[in-house]
């Protein structure tokens, strides 16, 4: 009897954990809250298997083992309720600073036009009225570029460029290939809105909507103060529109470190926008260093400038161009 009961639970437990991975699929799921659902998935695996062994097999279940089943167990739980502790807290706190952000977040609401469209749909509308709102607020607050003297931000950065690079963060190559990688990104902008993506987080430390460094987006919200960024940069990161601002003004900054010749060739160039990609990756003296040592080849293998990372990011991005009918 006790083994039937053994058997049981340690069945549940298994088999409970893959609805719990099929929701974070599902729900697109990321940073803290991943972690959080992933460990107690984990949990329910590594305890069920546990009880399978000591009823099943005793003379396998010595002491050291059954002890360091506990502390595993105990260290995954630890870590999902740290996580879940984390997500309510901050999610408390943001949602009273956010409150001071006057760069209010794009809502489509349901009205006549919206009513019955597709996920993808309603996504596209909202990222195309995310791109122009943050447009014109750096045009009514008179932005100035730093790339091209007495012209806007908001007229000296192509929004085609921001859009794929938006793409580019937040697809797989899995997701490329399978040709699904659009409708994937527009279909999280349409179920979840300002939502989206906006506590994603990447090994290295980049957050948020733009995936962008904390030190980044200082170091904008210090050269270009008209802009009014939101100064703490974890909330300014998950802001949507606030998030685009800062991007269109990295790449601002990025084009004002390019030589004044190819400043001039870079909204119509490809050459130079693949550039400003690869910059907005890995940063704009590594492409400089490239360009310089490989001049058009600085692409390439052969080159060897970039990091294999980069490569790939551009080949996402020339993709995604191509799917989305952008310049690439």
């Amino acid at each position: 009897m006790l083994k039937m009961l053994v058997s049981l639970v340690a069945i549940i437990s298994v088999l409970g954990a893959w609805p719990i991975l099929a929701v974070v699929r599902e729900r697109g799921f990321e940073g803290v809250t991943f972690a959080v659902v992933v460990a107690l998935a984990f949990a329910m695996v590594f305890m069920g298997s546990v009880n399978a062994v000591m009823c099943f097999a005793p003379d396998v279940a010595t002491r050291p083992f059954r002890l360091v089943s506990r502390v595993v167990v105990a260290a995954l739980y630890g870590l999902a309720i740290l996580g879940a502790t984390f997500h309510l807290t901050h999610g408390f706190w943001a949602n009273h600073v956010s409150s001071e952000v006057t760069q209010a977040e794009v809502v489509v609401e349901d009205t006549a036009e919206t009513e019955g469209l597709a996920d993808s749909e309603l996504g596209r509308t909202y990222l195309e009225d995310l791109i122009e709102c943050a447009l014109d607020e750096l045009r009514d607050d008179q932005v100035a570029s730093h790339a091209f003297p007495g012209d806007l931000v908001a007229d000296t950065v192509d929004p085609e460029l921001v859009i794929a690079i938006l793409f580019a963060e937040h697809t797989s190559h899995r997701d490329l290939l399978a040709g699904t990688a659009v409708t994937r990104v527009l279909e999280s902008f349409g179920r979840r809105g300002p939502e989206a993506f906006k506590t994603a987080a990447s090994p290295v430390g980049a957050y948020g909507l733009a995936q962008m460094m904390d030190q980044t987006y200082e170091s904008l919200d210090v050269a270009y103060p008209e802009a009014r960024l939101h100064t703490d940069f974890h909330i300014g990161r998950e802001n949507h529109r606030n998030a685009v601002k800062a991007m269109f003004l990295h790449l601002d900054n990025e084009m004002a470190h390019l030589s004044p010749a190819a400043r001039s060739r870079v909204r119509t160039d490809e050459w130079q926008r693949r550039a400003l990609v690869a910059g907005y990756n890995t940063g704009i003296a590594t492409v400089s260093t490239a360009i310089r040592d490989c001049d058009t080849e600085w692409r390439s293998e052969t080159c060897a400038k970039l990091p294999p990372e980069t490569q790939e990011y551009l080949e996402k991005y020339l993709l995604i161009s191509e799917e989305l009918g952008l310049k690439g």
